[in-house]
């Protein structure tokens, strides 16, 4: 019968040598800035505190969310938020983004997507990358060479990054107003490598 080991036992009698290189080098990996060194990476995300949340049901709050901000730069985390209620996460997207540092990229998932914030946030001075959902309808304007977002009065045309991940065959639409050319340029590349940095934020909330 074949023997079997459980990694935390095993690692009784290991050295942490090996884990302390293997966190670095994904430490630096998912760190530092983007676009020669101008801007710093700034996931934001939000989770359900499950057990806040069942603690004030009675309350009335049947849903408790912090939302929070990580400087890959710092390595901290910053710019909390908690939010008693179902709102949606974009009604809190605007609010994240401005409490960002001058010279920082917001980097949002789809949740935080809606035309209105995009309108708002476009016209910010503070920079973000935001993935967009597939049912946008996207139109090409030829008078700006960027990509009319949706329809109605509160579309927007926008700089739109799209790119397709080979292995899981996912295509992303990332909204930015990053821009392309300039001493502060940001190429289509390096907007879909801060995008990535996101999934920084993702394991964060696992511990």
């Amino acid at each position: 019968m074949p023997q079997t080991f459980q990694l935390s036992r095993a690692s009784q009698c290991r050295s942490q040598e090996v884990f302390r290189q293997i966190y670095q080098k994904l430490n630096q990996r998912v760190s530092g800035r983007i676009g020669s060194n101008n801007y710093a990476i700034c996931p934001i995300d939000s989770t359900t505190i499950t057990l806040t949340s069942k603690l004030l049901w009675l309350q009335g709050y049947h849903q408790v969310k912090l939302f929070s901000c990580l400087n890959l730069e710092s390595k901290a985390t910053a710019d909390n938020l908690i939010n008693f209620g179902n709102d949606h996460d974009y009604n809190y997207g605007s609010q994240m983004i401005d409490a960002l540092p001058p010279t920082a990229i917001g980097v949002m998932d789809r949740g935080f997507a809606s035309l209105k914030f995009l309108r708002k946030t476009s016209k910010s001075a503070k920079h973000f990358v935001l993935r967009i959902s597939q049912n946008y309808k996207l139109d090409f304007d030829k008078e700006s060479a960027k990509v009319r977002v949706g329809t109605g009065k509160h579309s927007g045309v926008y700089r739109v990054v799209n790119f397709c991940d080979l292995e899981t065959k996912v295509e992303y639409r990332l909204v930015t107003n990053l821009p392309p050319s300039g001493a502060m340029a940001v190429s289509d590349e390096q907007v879909m490598n801060i995008y990535r940095c996101r999934w920084g934020i993702e394991l964060l909330w696992k511990f």
